[in-house]
């Protein structure tokens, strides 16, 4: 065989089929066997030229330390070479695809036209004619149900849209002379349609009257804002007329726990006894269990023969395309009595409200709260066939940011007077707004009993049509705030007060740290000449130069980005940077100020918090609250650093800052985001992802054989690192390097 013909198998072997031909020794053999009957000559010579040709075309190939890769020259070792060059799929280094495609491309300006009447092309087509033109004789190894599984779960890992399914569906078929597998949208939502009890609850846009859930027959039309007679043929149109009424979702949160419970019960996940919390170690706060709200509800509803399971709810909205205002609201549930991991990872999804405006809350969590109440008075979950709970559920915390904790809690607004939602302190308008000074005297605490007499007061005078004073501060104060009854009320187990967490992720992080990076970079910009210049590139300078550990997944940014620091950002410059990037840039008064919060948060996320921990995190937060006024001015006591003085309120009535936080509700609003692929039937799409998903959980539970299981765990699983020396005291990452010795080492 000639070296023409040896140099053009190698090279079509390397761009034709890449890493996949070097991985199969059955097409390594097919190739050679291509070698010797079209160019004769021994293989031991055609090998050594091959192996020979490809040392001169990749300078950077090393020779493996594995006779049988050197036997069969760059054909097998391409893979090797691909390898060394970092070429994964995590991300490596692509230097040695980069430089075999710039090869090809040089190769094809020289050749031409030339390219067309290759002789060599019909030696591939040739070779793909004997290797690749025969049925499939191989066994089956797979079941359907591993099929359905693993297209499922392919669909899943790789965010497809329901068309994308439906191909993959099809392309299984299409190997099959019978179909395996639905064939179309309709029959897989057949098959997969688990009965997640959905409701859609129907209302006016305009009035926000209830029309009630969806039924066959049934008019939506609001007769508020579209009065008919009775008994004409323009009424019997009318009320035949769905047009103008919109609605949100409520789903089944019993079919979802089920679900959750026993696939954490296979995992030996076990569920915390609510009586277990009054046994706990007094003055030490390492979970939720330790706090009073807690304890309280252990005394007050545990049982011996029901699991008893305590739910928190979020609520926040969340925009869905950047070219349009809609935006979605979902009610997430969260399992207080599993571990803070498969806590925070396994969220149920209680409702959806979605549109361009807020939400109602009254119209939106009345039905939520009302399946909560009756899924108080329990129901049983088969977890397997020799096992079944009695299950009891009830409403103990809601968890929401300031912006929307005031209209689920039914009292103004973090922007209005008597908006604190655990004190009435009334507050000030300056600067124009409403700020929160520190005040000589502590104000009232708001109790169960007093919002909720202030509440029916309000809608008492509303519905007789009091004249209210028009003084906004006077009117605010006839009521303490309150704008009525929150539906959240009807719950026995929550308290509409004590009940509500404060959030600390929105009101430190995103609140606090973003407000005073912004202080501080016009401080910075308020310097003359060079100096601004100087102090702000040195700051971010220091910013970039740092290099947390792994533990710590997003790095650093400078200064003018904070408007896009997520939570963990700011948290992470809170804890780590802020107070040695800060050194000798802005007044020492500054960073002393700012290390009293520093140290307070520090104390407070601590796995473990001591009441000696609380009390001096509360003196320190004290101390930073009554400072702002001299350091910055009253125009900075937002509403944010009078939350503040509650934080240690909240540990000892709750948990440690960690252990429930607004950051695994974000997380949920993201994952709801990307289920959503196109502007018209949002609900819909999550609906179906959500019974999709399900599904797949029990069709794993069925259909898991170890080669579905190797399929399924690759597909979910990161790549692993490949290249590394690994030894008991030291572990060595990355491509070796030889080095010479230095002249004092040899």
């Amino acid at each position: 065989m000639t070296q023409a013909n040896v140099n053009t198998v190698n090279q079509l072997s390397r761009d034709a089929f890449g890493k996949s031909l070097g991985e199969s020794s059955q097409l390594e053999e097919s190739v050679n066997h291509f070698i010797s009957d079209h160019g004769g000559g021994s293989s031991s010579s055609n090998n050594g030229d091959i192996e020979s040709n490809s040392s001169t075309t990749d300078n950077n190939e090393q020779h493996s330390d594995n006779s049988d890769d050197e036997s069969h020259g760059s054909i097998v070792s391409s893979d090797d070479d691909n390898d060394d060059n970092g070429d994964d799929d995590d991300g490596g280094d692509d230097d040695g695809d980069d430089d075999d495609d710039d090869d090809d491309e040089n190769r094809a300006g020289q050749n031409g036209d030339q390219l067309a009447v290759n002789p060599t092309v019909e030696n591939f087509k040739l070779m793909l004619r004997e290797n690749y033109s025969h049925r499939i004789d191989a066994p089956v190894v797979a079941s359907r149900g591993n099929a359905l599984l693993m297209v499922l779960e392919m669909a899943k890992q790789n965010s497809d849209t329901v068309k994308g399914f439906i191909d993959s569906a099809n392309l299984v078929n299409s190997l099959f002379a019978t179909p395996v597998l639905p064939t179309s949208k309709f029959i897989m939502d057949k098959l997969l349609r688990i009965d997640m009890g959905i409701e859609k609850h129907y209302y006016c846009p305009n009035c926000k009257h209830e029309l009630g859930i969806f039924q066959d027959g049934k008019s939506l039309k609001c007769t508020k804002c579209h009065p008919v007679e009775e008994n004409t043929e323009d009424s019997e149109k009318e009320r035949n007329t769905n047009e103008n009424v919109e609605h949100f979702v409520i789903f089944n949160l019993v079919t979802q726990l089920e679900i959750v419970l026993k696939k954490l019960f296979k995992l030996r996940v076990k569920l915390f006894k609510p009586s277990d919390a009054l046994d706990r170690e007094a003055g030490h706060f390492k979970d939720l269990y330790d706090g009073s709200v807690y304890k309280k509800f252990a005394r007050d509803f545990d049982k011996e023969d029901v699991k008893v399971i305590s739910f928190t709810i979020c609520t926040d909205g969340s925009p869905i395309f950047k070219s349009s205002a809609l935006s979605i609201w979902p009610i997430f549930v969260m399992i207080n009595e599993l571990p803070p991991g498969p806590r925070f990872s396994n969220l149920l999804l209680g409702g959806l409200w979605f549109g361009k405006s807020h939400p109602d809350m009254k119209l939106f969590l009345t039905p939520f709260t009302r399946k909560l109440t009756n899924m108080s008075f329990g129901f049983t979950i088969i977890i397997n066939a020799e096992l079944q709970w009695k299950v009891e559920i009830y409403l103990l915390g809601c968890c929401v940011d300031s912006g929307a904790r005031g209209a689920v809690q039914f009292i103004s607004t973090h922007g209005g007077y008597l908006s604190c939602n655990w004190s009435e302190i009334p507050g000030i308008y300056i600067f124009g707004a409403v700020r929160y000074p520190m005040m000589p005297d502590r104000p009232p605490l708001r109790t169960c009993e007093s919002l909720i007499e202030n509440g029916k007061g309000f809608t008492a005078a509303l519905a007789t049509r009091q004249r209210l004073p028009t003084d906004r501060l006077e009117r605010a104060a006839l009521f303490k705030g309150a704008k009525g009854v929150t539906p959240l009320a009807e719950s026995d187990s929550f308290d509409p007060v004590g009940g509500f967490i404060l959030e600390h992720a929105h009101c430190v992080y995103l609140g606090i740290v973003r407000n005073y990076a912004s202080i501080w970079h016009a401080m910075l910009n308020n310097k003359r000449g060079n100096d601004r210049e100087d102090k702000l590139k040195l700051l971010n300078d220091r910013l970039q130069s740092l290099h947390p550990p792994i533990e710590v997944r997003r790095l650093p940014r400078i200064l003018e980005e904070r408007v896009k620091w997520n939570a963990k950002e700011c948290e992470n410059f809170l804890l780590f940077y802020s107070i040695p990037a800060l050194q000798g840039l802005i007044p020492f008064k500054y960073v002393k100020h700012w290390f009293l919060l520093v140290q307070a948060l520090h104390l407070l996320l601590r796995n473990d918090v001591t009441l000696e921990d609380c009390n001096t995190a509360r003196t320190l937060l004290c101390h930073y609250c009554c400072d702002i006024q001299e350091l910055y001015g009253e125009q900075e006591l937002t509403f944010n650093c009078h939350l503040l003085t509650h934080l240690c309120e909240h540990v000892l009535r709750w948990d440690p800052l960690w252990a429930i936080s607004g950051m695994a509700f974000e997380d949920g609003n993201g994952v709801l985001k990307r289920k959503i692929k196109a502007a018209k039937g949002i609900p819909n799409q999550i609906h179906r992802n959500l019974w999709q998903e399900c599904a797949l959980d029990i069709i794993r539970e069925e259909f898991s054989s170890n080669e579905t299981k190797v399929f399924c765990n690759s597909l979910r699983s990161k790549q692993l690192l490949k290249k590394g020396v690994f030894t008991p005291s030291c572990n060595f990452m990355g491509k070796s390097v030889k080095l010479q010795p230095s002249a004092r080492e040899s």
